[in-house]
């Protein structure tokens, strides 16, 4: 009993020992921060994260500062240091046990930020560090369909080279093939096809990133997407071709480049054909090529 009365006594002096060793680098830190005329206060402290103080953001840390907490901006103190791409402050707050893949009230993760804003080395190092590489938006993008949205290659290679999901897809089941399709970023887009993106994935209604390329007339991506293996024939929820709506919106270099790639040219859809979309809309030189590789 002698014993255990001991190692008890023993315990209770080493934990009041560690308390008392805590509370002083606490009450130290903060009076070294007096002795240079820094107040401790969160506007204060992110006034030197922001100025890159290492050594005024280390006291702060030092001293107890909230690092979960938010600037007026809603930028917690790692996101600002990594917006600031400042290495050592991101190191000094992870070694502080932040999360690396810690979020704002508006479900913004560090690499979400970096993504976003085409902060190439901060994903390297973020990624390098271990941060979540699918990691969700609240928009349901992950950090590669936001660098792709921005047309960023290289942060879009950064991410694909860390092991990015090159198939992830937003709630409209649009991957990013689909967005660069959309915003012709042929960089991008051979990125992705690089990466073995699904070149006939379909997201909402049916459309593939050919179907996208072909409607906004993107001729450079419709080529590399064809070459790549993309369908030409595929067909949307409607039954809708890309041929079809090549022929909708007159791009007539897209229909012969689709018609040379074994597009079919009188596939029906309720009555309607790529000859009757083109015709229906008075595009007669469209019509005419249509003819010419046998549509009826």
């Amino acid at each position: 009993m002698r014993k255990i009365l001991i190692w008890a006594s023993v315990l209770l002096v080493v934990t009041l020992g560690i308390l008392l060793f805590t509370a002083g680098d606490v009450v130290g830190a903060r009076v070294a921060l007096f002795r240079q005329g820094v107040p401790f206060s969160a506007e204060r402290f992110y006034v030197a994260i922001e100025e890159g103080d290492l050594q005024a953001v280390r006291l702060f840390v030092q001293a107890g500062m909230s690092l979960s907490g938010e600037n007026e901006d809603k930028h917690t103190p790692l996101q600002l240091a990594v917006l600031q791409e400042n290495a050592s402050l991101v190191a000094l707050f992870l070694e502080a046990g932040v999360s690396i893949d810690q979020k704002n009230s508006e479900g913004w993760a560090p690499l979400h930020l970096t993504a976003h804003q085409g902060l190439l080395d901060m994903t390297k190092l973020l990624l390098d560090k271990g941060a979540s590489k699918d990691i969700v938006h609240p928009n349901g993008a992950t950090p590669l369909l936001l660098a792709t949205g921005q047309k960023d290659a290289l942060t879009m290679g950064r991410l694909l080279a860390g092991g990015a999901n090159v198939a992830a897809k937003l709630p409209n089941g649009a991957s990013a093939l689909h967005l660069a399709a959309q915003f012709g970023d042929d960089v991008g887009a051979e990125l992705l096809i690089s990466a073995r993106a699904p070149l006939d994935a379909a997201m909402a209604g049916g459309f593939t990133p050919l179907m996208v390329a072909v409607q906004e007339g993107h001729l450079a991506l419709v080529q590399r997407l064809l070459t790549a293996g993309a369908s030409a024939n595929k067909t949307d929820e409607q039954g809708v071709t890309a041929l079809m709506m090549a022929a909708d919106g007159n791009h007539l270099p897209i229909a012969a480049l689709l018609l040379e790639n074994k597009a079919e040219v009188n596939i029906d859809v309720a009555g309607n054909t790529a000859l009757s979309f083109a015709l229906g809309k008075g595009h007669q030189a469209m019509a005419n090529l249509l003819r010419e590789r046998g549509a009826r």
